[in-house]
Protein backbone atom coordinates (compact mmCIF):
# COMPACT_ATOMS: atom_id res chain seq x y z
CA UNK A 1 0.00 0.00 0.00
CA UNK A 2 2.88 2.50 0.78
CA UNK A 3 4.12 2.08 -2.95
CA UNK A 4 0.29 2.88 -4.43
CA UNK A 5 0.08 5.99 -1.68
CA UNK A 6 3.01 7.18 -3.15
CA UNK A 7 2.23 7.22 -6.79
CA UNK A 8 -1.54 8.74 -6.13
CA UNK A 9 -0.24 11.06 -3.24
CA UNK A 10 -2.24 9.45 -0.19
CA UNK A 11 -0.85 9.04 2.60
CA UNK A 12 1.40 11.35 3.87
CA UNK A 13 3.45 14.02 1.91
CA UNK A 14 5.40 12.77 -1.39
CA UNK A 15 9.38 13.24 -1.23
CA UNK A 16 10.69 16.48 -1.72
CA UNK A 17 12.64 16.82 -4.78
CA UNK A 18 15.74 18.47 -4.86
CA UNK A 19 16.11 21.95 -5.17
CA UNK A 20 17.69 23.37 -8.33
CA UNK A 21 21.12 23.69 -9.21
CA UNK A 22 23.47 25.51 -11.62
CA UNK A 23 27.44 25.01 -12.38
CA UNK A 24 29.43 23.03 -14.00
CA UNK A 25 29.48 19.26 -13.26
CA UNK A 26 26.22 19.01 -12.32
CA UNK A 27 25.32 15.46 -12.43
CA UNK A 28 21.82 13.55 -13.71
CA UNK A 29 19.41 11.97 -11.82
CA UNK A 30 21.48 8.61 -13.16
CA UNK A 31 24.97 10.08 -11.12
CA UNK A 32 26.42 9.07 -14.57
CA UNK A 33 29.13 11.74 -13.42
CA UNK A 34 30.23 10.38 -10.07
CA UNK A 35 30.67 7.05 -11.08
CA UNK A 36 33.59 7.95 -13.45
CA UNK A 37 36.65 8.34 -11.15
CA UNK A 38 39.41 11.30 -12.46
CA UNK A 39 42.70 12.65 -11.58
CA UNK A 40 44.43 15.74 -12.71
CA UNK A 41 47.97 15.72 -13.64
CA UNK A 42 50.46 17.50 -15.27
CA UNK A 43 50.04 16.48 -19.07
CA UNK A 44 53.58 15.65 -19.57
CA UNK A 45 53.31 13.11 -16.40
CA UNK A 46 50.45 11.76 -18.32
CA UNK A 47 52.58 11.12 -21.64
CA UNK A 48 55.68 10.05 -19.16
CA UNK A 49 53.27 7.21 -17.43
CA UNK A 50 51.52 5.79 -20.94
CA UNK A 51 54.34 6.55 -23.25
CA UNK A 52 56.19 2.98 -23.66
CA UNK A 53 52.18 1.33 -23.17
CA UNK A 54 51.11 3.34 -25.96
CA UNK A 55 53.58 3.00 -28.39
CA UNK A 56 53.54 -1.20 -27.77
CA UNK A 57 49.90 -1.11 -28.60
CA UNK A 58 50.23 1.20 -31.36
CA UNK A 59 52.43 -0.57 -32.99
CA UNK A 60 50.72 -4.22 -32.00
CA UNK A 61 47.52 -3.24 -33.65
CA UNK A 62 48.84 -1.44 -36.84
CA UNK A 63 51.01 -4.47 -37.28
CA UNK A 64 47.53 -6.70 -36.95
CA UNK A 65 45.23 -4.90 -38.30
CA UNK A 66 44.99 -4.10 -42.41
CA UNK A 67 42.81 -1.76 -41.75
CA UNK A 68 45.14 0.44 -39.87
CA UNK A 69 47.77 -0.09 -42.09
CA UNK A 70 46.27 0.89 -44.67
CA UNK A 71 44.57 3.97 -43.09
CA UNK A 72 48.35 4.77 -42.10
CA UNK A 73 49.64 4.12 -45.58
CA UNK A 74 46.62 6.67 -46.85
CA UNK A 75 47.88 9.06 -44.86
CA UNK A 76 51.37 9.17 -45.83
CA UNK A 77 50.81 9.56 -49.55
CA UNK A 78 48.10 12.37 -48.69
CA UNK A 79 50.68 14.21 -47.07
CA UNK A 80 53.81 13.38 -49.02
CA UNK A 81 52.78 11.64 -52.01
CA UNK A 82 55.86 11.63 -54.17
CA UNK A 83 58.21 13.39 -52.33
CA UNK A 84 57.95 17.13 -50.43
CA UNK A 85 59.04 19.55 -52.71
CA UNK A 86 61.72 22.23 -52.15
CA UNK A 87 60.59 25.55 -52.25
CA UNK A 88 63.23 28.27 -51.64
CA UNK A 89 62.37 32.06 -51.69
CA UNK A 90 65.64 33.54 -50.80
CA UNK A 91 65.97 37.58 -50.52
CA UNK A 92 69.48 37.94 -52.29
CA UNK A 93 68.59 41.64 -52.68
CA UNK A 94 70.99 42.70 -50.14
CA UNK A 95 74.03 40.83 -51.88
CA UNK A 96 72.96 42.62 -55.31
CA UNK A 97 71.04 39.89 -57.08
CA UNK A 98 68.52 41.20 -59.22
CA UNK A 99 65.14 38.69 -59.96
CA UNK A 100 66.75 36.85 -62.92
CA UNK A 101 69.92 36.12 -60.80
CA UNK A 102 67.56 35.32 -57.73
CA UNK A 103 65.37 33.05 -60.27
CA UNK A 104 68.99 31.35 -61.51
CA UNK A 105 69.94 30.86 -57.93
CA UNK A 106 66.88 28.80 -56.80
CA UNK A 107 67.62 26.61 -59.96
CA UNK A 108 70.94 25.95 -58.67
CA UNK A 109 69.83 25.41 -55.30
CA UNK A 110 66.93 22.72 -56.11
CA UNK A 111 68.86 21.03 -58.31
CA UNK A 112 71.80 20.79 -55.59
CA UNK A 113 69.18 20.03 -53.49
CA UNK A 114 67.50 16.89 -55.89
CA UNK A 115 70.89 15.91 -56.15
CA UNK A 116 71.56 15.63 -52.08
CA UNK A 117 68.39 14.65 -51.19
CA UNK A 118 67.78 11.23 -54.13
CA UNK A 119 71.29 10.16 -53.16
CA UNK A 120 71.20 7.82 -49.97
CA UNK A 121 75.10 7.68 -49.96
CA UNK A 122 74.82 11.91 -49.82
CA UNK A 123 72.03 12.39 -47.11
CA UNK A 124 71.96 9.78 -45.07
CA UNK A 125 74.73 8.83 -42.68
CA UNK A 126 74.13 4.86 -42.83
CA UNK A 127 73.98 5.40 -46.46
CA UNK A 128 70.47 3.64 -46.75
CA UNK A 129 67.40 6.15 -47.30
CA UNK A 130 66.59 8.80 -49.66
CA UNK A 131 64.61 11.65 -47.90
CA UNK A 132 61.39 11.02 -49.17
CA UNK A 133 61.76 7.52 -47.45
CA UNK A 134 63.15 9.34 -43.94
CA UNK A 135 59.50 11.65 -44.90
CA UNK A 136 57.97 8.32 -44.93
CA UNK A 137 59.02 6.76 -41.71
CA UNK A 138 58.98 9.73 -39.67
CA UNK A 139 55.45 10.22 -40.34
CA UNK A 140 55.30 6.40 -39.01
CA UNK A 141 57.07 7.15 -35.95
CA UNK A 142 54.65 10.38 -35.26
CA UNK A 143 51.56 7.90 -35.96
CA UNK A 144 52.68 5.32 -33.82
CA UNK A 145 55.24 7.14 -30.93
CA UNK A 146 53.79 10.97 -31.35
CA UNK A 147 57.14 11.90 -32.25
CA UNK A 148 60.24 11.84 -34.76
CA UNK A 149 63.91 12.14 -34.05
CA UNK A 150 66.56 12.73 -35.97
CA UNK A 151 70.14 13.24 -35.89
CA UNK A 152 72.57 15.72 -37.52
CA UNK A 153 76.24 14.68 -38.28
CA UNK A 154 78.85 16.30 -40.44
CA UNK A 155 81.72 13.49 -42.40
CA UNK A 156 85.61 14.74 -42.71
CA UNK A 157 87.16 15.32 -45.90
CA UNK A 158 88.85 11.41 -45.32
CA UNK A 159 85.57 10.14 -44.47
CA UNK A 160 84.19 11.45 -47.67
CA UNK A 161 87.18 10.62 -49.68
CA UNK A 162 86.87 6.71 -48.30
CA UNK A 163 82.53 6.24 -49.60
CA UNK A 164 83.38 8.88 -52.50
CA UNK A 165 80.91 11.38 -51.56
CA UNK A 166 81.22 14.86 -51.51
CA UNK A 167 78.86 16.26 -48.47
CA UNK A 168 79.59 16.25 -45.34
CA UNK A 169 76.11 17.14 -44.26
CA UNK A 170 74.22 13.76 -43.30
CA UNK A 171 71.07 12.91 -41.38
CA UNK A 172 70.49 9.72 -39.36
CA UNK A 173 66.95 9.12 -38.58
CA UNK A 174 66.68 7.18 -34.73
CA UNK A 175 63.64 5.43 -33.09
CA UNK A 176 61.77 7.43 -30.56
CA UNK A 177 62.31 4.25 -28.28
CA UNK A 178 66.15 5.18 -27.90
CA UNK A 179 65.02 8.21 -26.27
CA UNK A 180 65.79 6.74 -22.91
CA UNK A 181 62.52 7.53 -19.89
CA UNK A 182 64.83 8.71 -17.50
CA UNK A 183 63.69 11.29 -15.41
CA UNK A 184 65.58 13.57 -12.63
CA UNK A 185 64.64 17.38 -11.38
CA UNK A 186 68.00 17.75 -10.75
CA UNK A 187 69.88 17.25 -13.62
CA UNK A 188 66.86 18.87 -15.90
CA UNK A 189 66.06 15.58 -17.57
CA UNK A 190 62.90 14.77 -18.17
CA UNK A 191 62.39 11.64 -20.48
CA UNK A 192 65.15 11.74 -21.73
CA UNK A 193 65.75 15.59 -22.40
CA UNK A 194 68.20 17.64 -20.32
CA UNK A 195 66.81 21.01 -19.79
CA UNK A 196 68.83 24.50 -19.09
CA UNK A 197 67.42 26.68 -16.13
CA UNK A 198 65.20 28.20 -19.10
CA UNK A 199 63.56 25.09 -19.94
CA UNK A 200 65.44 24.57 -23.05
CA UNK A 201 66.46 22.02 -24.86
CA UNK A 202 70.39 21.41 -24.52
CA UNK A 203 70.76 17.33 -24.94
CA UNK A 204 69.22 14.29 -25.70
CA UNK A 205 70.19 11.33 -23.86
CA UNK A 206 70.02 8.01 -26.00
CA UNK A 207 70.70 4.24 -25.66
CA UNK A 208 72.99 3.33 -28.48
CA UNK A 209 74.54 -0.23 -28.32
CA UNK A 210 78.29 -0.28 -28.00
CA UNK A 211 79.91 -3.17 -28.43
CA UNK A 212 77.03 -5.27 -27.73
CA UNK A 213 76.40 -3.38 -25.09
CA UNK A 214 73.79 -0.76 -24.42
CA UNK A 215 75.30 2.67 -22.90
CA UNK A 216 73.22 5.75 -22.41
CA UNK A 217 75.06 9.15 -24.20
CA UNK A 218 74.40 12.63 -24.01
CA UNK A 219 73.20 14.35 -27.90
CA UNK A 220 73.94 18.00 -27.49
CA UNK A 221 70.97 19.66 -28.88
CA UNK A 222 73.72 22.46 -31.00
CA UNK A 223 77.18 22.47 -31.21
CA UNK A 224 79.40 25.17 -30.39
CA UNK A 225 78.38 27.75 -33.71
CA UNK A 226 74.44 27.07 -32.49
CA UNK A 227 74.11 25.00 -35.21
CA UNK A 228 71.16 22.18 -34.62
CA UNK A 229 72.69 18.83 -33.70
CA UNK A 230 69.32 16.88 -32.90
CA UNK A 231 65.86 17.50 -34.57
CA UNK A 232 63.11 16.39 -31.94
CA UNK A 233 59.38 17.03 -33.67
CA UNK A 234 56.39 16.61 -31.85
CA UNK A 235 52.73 17.55 -31.41
CA UNK A 236 52.46 18.93 -27.69
CA UNK A 237 48.98 19.09 -26.29
CA UNK A 238 49.89 21.20 -23.38
CA UNK A 239 53.12 24.02 -23.13
CA UNK A 240 55.30 22.02 -20.47
CA UNK A 241 55.38 19.03 -22.89
CA UNK A 242 58.67 17.61 -23.78
CA UNK A 243 57.49 14.33 -25.44
CA UNK A 244 54.32 13.66 -27.81
CA UNK A 245 52.54 10.04 -27.55
CA UNK A 246 51.13 7.59 -29.57
CA UNK A 247 48.02 9.56 -32.19
CA UNK A 248 45.95 6.59 -31.87
CA UNK A 249 45.96 6.72 -28.34
CA UNK A 250 42.71 8.16 -27.57
CA UNK A 251 41.57 5.60 -29.97
CA UNK A 252 42.59 2.29 -28.34
CA UNK A 253 39.51 1.29 -26.05
CA UNK A 254 36.96 1.11 -29.34
CA UNK A 255 38.96 -0.15 -31.20
CA UNK A 256 40.13 -3.43 -29.15
CA UNK A 257 36.34 -3.39 -28.15
CA UNK A 258 35.25 -3.60 -31.84
CA UNK A 259 38.27 -5.93 -32.55
CA UNK A 260 36.89 -8.29 -30.02
CA UNK A 261 32.85 -7.74 -30.85
CA UNK A 262 34.11 -9.01 -34.49
CA UNK A 263 35.75 -12.04 -33.16
CA UNK A 264 33.63 -13.02 -31.03
CA UNK A 265 30.68 -12.57 -33.91
CA UNK A 266 32.53 -14.65 -36.11
CA UNK A 267 33.39 -17.19 -33.35
CA UNK A 268 29.42 -17.34 -32.73
CA UNK A 269 28.43 -17.60 -36.64
CA UNK A 270 31.19 -21.03 -36.60
CA UNK A 271 29.82 -22.57 -33.43
CA UNK A 272 26.23 -22.02 -34.90
CA UNK A 273 27.17 -23.51 -38.30
CA UNK A 274 28.88 -26.52 -36.88
CA UNK A 275 25.79 -26.92 -34.62
CA UNK A 276 23.66 -26.95 -37.05
CA UNK A 277 25.18 -29.62 -39.45
CA UNK A 278 25.40 -32.00 -36.29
Amino acid sequence: MKLLDRIFGRGGASAPRPSPQAGYLRDSRSRILSTRGTALRDHRDEVRIAWRRAAGLAMDIIQNSGRLRGAVDQVIADTVGVELILSPAPDLSALGYDKQETDEFIKLLKAAWKHWAWNARECDLKGKFIVPQKVDVALRHDVVYGEALALMDYMSVRERRQYGITSGTKMCLTTPTALVQDTSEIEGLYQGVVHDPNGRPIAYRLAEKESGIIVKRDHAAYDGEGRQMVAHVFDPMDSNDVRGISRLVTAFREYLQWETLVDVTIQTGILQTVFARC
